[in-house]
């Protein structure tokens, strides 16, 4: 895989909803569907704030509430370039 962002996404969402590492994600995932509650959410962000070094919640303006896997990667694909020197 060459997107690290989607590599370490997929993992803790993996990881967070409890899936065999074979599971496939699929972008249309729904977040809520996925067994993924409000506290293991805020834990995989805060999982995902060490393995990339920015949490896009926090850098964004806006509040946003991603409502599906793609969502999600793409909020944190649009904000990994905020964090670069």
């Amino acid at each position: 895989m060459d997107d690290p962002i989607r590599a370490a996404l997929e993992a803790r969402f993996r990881e967070a909803c409890r899936w065999s590492e074979t599971q496939a994600v699929e972008d249309h995932e729904p977040l809520t569907g996925a067994a993924l509650d409000s506290l293991a959410f805020a834990k995989m962000v805060v999982q995902l704030e060490m393995d990339l070094g920015y949490d896009p919640f926090l850098i964004s303006e806006k509040p946003v509430y991603p409502r599906t896997f793609g969502e999600l990667l793409a909020f944190y694909q649009t904000h990994a370039s905020s964090t670069e020197p």
